[in-house]
């Protein structure tokens, strides 16, 4: 339920103009999180995968980019939704 939730909330986050959602960050510090970190990030965050968890948990579809960045030798994810 906590993805759907997170969903439903980036989903809002994109209607109002916020186009850009980053995975693999400590919320208190804002440094890379280097204890929750996937053996495969590319795989675990491939486009087509987070496509399919949108479609699955929203109704309403759009299109995604989705980039892997080092921070202090650390994956963060980036997923944005271009501009229309």
């Amino acid at each position: 339920m906590e993805l759907q939730k997170s969903l439903k909330l980036w989903s809002l986050f994109v209607t109002m103009g916020a186009v850009a959602l980053l995975i693999g960050l400590d919320n208190a510090t804002g440094e890379a999180d280097s204890q929750n970190v996937p053996i495969d990030v590319a795989k675990t965050f491939h486009v087509d995968a987070i496509q399919y968890l949108v479609g699955k948990h929203l109704s309403e579809q759009f299109p995604l980019e989705v980039r892997v960045v080092p921070k202090l030798g650390h994956p963060v994810v980036v997923i944005e939704v271009p501009p229309a």
